[in-house]
């Protein structure tokens, strides 16, 4: 008997317990992440969206559809920063910690 008394608030406590982030860190993570998105959005609307398109399908001059873009991070990366073809290069003009929310932005319009 004396056993079970200590063995069950160890069980209660155990099973009680779950492995989510506090609500807190939670919504951190998701107020960080919703600036990021608006960032990219404003900076995509402001330096691609004449070509491009606001929703990415445009093709203006011959851009990319970037909904069925088949790059990857670090090639969007690459292409945001030093242009191809009539894309001008934004290496130079833009920060890198807004070249990453760019290229956020655009590979999220393919989802």
């Amino acid at each position: 008997m004396k056993y079970l008394i200590i063995a069950i608030p160890i069980v209660m406590m155990v099973a009680c317990t779950n492995n989510t982030p506090p609500p807190v860190a939670y919504m951190e993570a998701q107020n960080h992440r919703s600036i990021v998105m608006d960032t990219g959005k404003i900076l995509f609307e402001a330096k691609c969206a004449t070509c491009h398109g606001s929703d990415g399908t445009a093709g203006i001059g011959n851009a990319a559809n970037l909904k069925t873009s088949q790059l990857d991070s670090i090639a969007i990366t690459d292409r945001i920063r030093n242009g191809k073809n009539g894309m001008p290069a934004f290496k130079g003009k833009l920060s890198d910690a807004e070249i990453h929310k760019l290229e956020n932005y655009a590979y999220r319009l393919r989802k």
